[in-house]
């Protein structure tokens, strides 16, 4: 009995050809494209939210990722800053949590800072007086 793999002979002779170069263009341009109009833009878009936080300062009108719009209040060197979102409320948030900054208003300043601003022109006074 003869068995069908032996009778058969190949039709086409196999040739190694290789990696076909010409199959791989498509996907090749497909991420160029993908990395053109998805991945830079987003880089460019993440260094400027980066900028934005690291210029907030006391009296900018912020908004939080939560949709609350309050003032920085009070800044921390760490991840940190207090936002009052009415006089007397304020609230401890991440600088993450902050997706834009609508605008700047001027504050007073802190309760202590008034204080040693006054204590050290009072100190001033007195020795310019005792000067003269």
């Amino acid at each position: 009995m003869i068995s069908f793999a032996q009778a058969a002979e190949p039709s086409i002779p196999s040739v190694d050809r290789g990696v076909d170069w010409v199959g791989m263009i498509p996907l090749i341009l497909i991420g160029g494209i993908f990395y053109f109009f998805l991945v830079r833009p987003q880089q460019k878009k993440e260094k400027q939210r980066q900028a934005m936080i690291a210029a907030l300062a006391r009296g900018d009108r912020v908004v939080t990722t939560g949709g609350l719009i309050g003032t920085v209040y009070r800044l921390s060197k760490d991840a940190d800053l207090v936002l009052e979102f009415a006089e007397g409320v304020q609230i401890t948030v991440r600088r993450d949590a902050i997706v834009e900054v609508l605008a700047k208003i001027p504050m007073e300043e802190e309760p202590e800072e008034t204080e040693k601003r006054k204590a050290i022109s009072s100190r001033v006074k007195k020795s310019t007086n005792k000067q003269k």
